[in-house]
């Protein structure tokens, strides 16, 4: 890799480690990353992998995103590949995290489901084949059990990256030193990354909310063109989403023009 990739996925790593903690590079690989995100439903004890690859050409091509996990999702291919409008129209001064943040939106308003066969596949010992797969709420207990064993899994697995990333970032900031990073920058990288305007920053924040929300105003309208969400639901979703947007594109208005 050359030196100018190098401090590039340096400066991604550090925004990383502040705004995606529960995603790590593979094999120290600062190029691919892997993390999950929690399902909903009766799919919350899953977690949902997926994995982020950066590109040589980076920041100039937008990463991709794979999952690991077999989804089921509007936005996912039978390949793995994630769709998603801010890769589609993907520009220089975005970044990883983002991306991130865009896939935690999706997923949060349209929760992904294990593929139907995997699925299949772990309720064969419960249910028939034959019989449709239904989902019955347990007690409260039996929730809140769930809910105290996932939690301290994940603190548990909180804990032992600790150490491993506080080395990481050692090595990150020892590297930022061979390429010469000026002084007065290597304390915050982030203000390396993004405009020091608060107002362009702000610009930034509301247009990636606008990508998440436009995907899911399509998501929705290919939910109701399959049936899968009634027109009541689907007219009280698309009202308030449709307004969400419109105050978005006010503001920007309002921003871009100060």
């Amino acid at each position: 890799m050359s030196e100018q990739l190098d401090f590039i996925l340096a400066k991604e790593a550090e925004l990383l480690y502040k705004r995606a903690k529960e995603f790590e590079p593979v094999g120290g690989n600062l190029k691919i990353w892997r993390g999950s995100i929690p399902g909903r439903g009766e799919y919350k004890n899953t977690n949902f992998e997926l994995e982020i690859r950066i590109p040589d050409a980076f920041p100039k091509k937008p990463p991709t995103v794979k999952m690991i996990t077999p989804t089921e999702h509007p936005k996912v291919d039978e390949n793995g590949q994630v769709h998603l409008r801010i890769l589609t129209y993907w520009r220089p001064d975005y970044h990883v995290y983002q991306v991130i943040n865009s896939i935690k939106g999706l997923y949060a308003r349209v929760p992904p489901k294990l593929a139907s066969l995997l699925n299949r596949n772990l309720q064969a010992k419960k249910e028939p084949e034959h019989e449709p797969v239904s989902y019955i709420p347990s007690s409260k207990e039996e929730k809140l059990e769930r809910e105290v064993k996932r939690l301290e899994s994940e603190i548990n697995s909180l804990r032992d990256g600790l150490t491993q990333r506080d080395e990481v970032v050692a090595h990150l900031r020892g590297q930022l030193d061979v390429h010469n990073v000026p002084d007065e920058g290597t304390s915050n990288l982030e203000s390396i990354l993004l405009p020091s305007d608060p107002i362009k920053k702000q610009i930034i924040d509301l247009e990636s909310e606008k990508i998440a929300i436009e995907d899911l105003l399509q998501t929705l309208e290919e939910k109701f063109d399959n049936a899968e969400i009634g027109s009541g639901e689907y007219s009280r979703l698309y009202k308030k989403y449709t307004k969400n947007l419109y105050l978005i594109n006010k503001k920007l208005e309002e921003l871009k023009s100060s």
